[in-house]
C-alpha cells in the first residue's frame, strides 16, 4: 500500500470525517514493508490511519491537535501512562462499556487465525471500524478537546487498569478451568 491507496481507502470509508467534521489530511508517510501512516486534523482532534502491512490490517488512533504526526505508539502498545495517541478499538471499548469476555476474545482470535489464509469476500477492516465508530464520533472528538482531555485521560487510565485486572482474573479462571 502507498499514500495514494491509503488516502483513497480513508476517504471512501471515513468520508464523514471530512464532510461532517471538517477534517483535512495533514501528512502521509510511507514506511517499511508497505506500511503507511496518514494523519488528518479538525479543530477538535487528530486522527491517524496506519496500514501496518500489505494485509487488511489497520490501526486507527485519535489524539489532541498536538499529537505528533509520526509512528509513535498508541495507548494499546505503550507502557507510558500518558500516550499521545489513543487506539480507536480501545476508545470504542471504553465508550461502549461492553463487559470484557476473555473467552470471546480467545474465540475471535482463534477464528482469525484459522481463517488467515482463506480467500473469501469480507468487508475490509477499515470500513468495519468506520461503521462501528461513526455513531460515537461526536463523543470521541469531545474527549480530545482542551476542556475534556485531562478528565478523559484520568478516566481512561482507570478504565485500562480495570480492563487489565478483569482480563487477568478471567484468564486465570479460564486457564485453571481448562487444566
Amino acid at each position: 500500500m502507498d499514500c495514494t491507496d491509503l488516502r483513497t481507502s480513508v476517504e471512501n470509508s471515513w468520508g464523514f470525517l471530512f464532510t461532517d467534521y471538517a477534517f483535512k489530511v495533514l501528512s502521509c508517510q510511507e514506511g517499511t514493508r508497505e506500511s503507511v501512516l496518514l494523519c488528518a486534523e479538525s479543530q477538535m482532534a487528530r486522527v491517524r490511519f496506519v496500514s501496518v502491512n500489505y494485509d487488511d490490517d489497520f490501526d486507527i488512533d485519535f489524539g489532541t491537535t498536538q499529537a505528533p504526526l509520526d509512528w509513535s505508539p498508541n495507548s494499546d502498545v505503550t507502557t507510558n501512562e500518558h500516550p499521545e495517541w489513543y487506539s480507536l478499538r480501545g476508545l470504542l471499548v471504553y465508550l461502549e462499556k461492553e463487559p470484557l469476555s476473555v473467552e470471546e476474545l480467545v474465540k475471535n482470535a482463534k477464528e482469525v487465525y484459522e481463517n488467515r489464509n482463506t480467500t473469501h469476500a469480507h468487508t475490509p477492516q477499515i470500513k468495519v471500524l468506520a461503521q462501528r465508530a461513526k455513531p460515537f464520533m461526536p463523543r470521541i472528538l469531545s474527549l480530545f478537546t482542551k476542556d475534556g482531555f485531562h478528565a478523559f485521560r484520568a478516566e481512561y487510565s482507570k478504565h485500562k487498569l480495570q480492563q487489565r485486572n478483569e482480563f487477568n482474573t478471567q484468564w486465570d479462571a479460564l486457564t485453571k478451568h481448562k487444566s
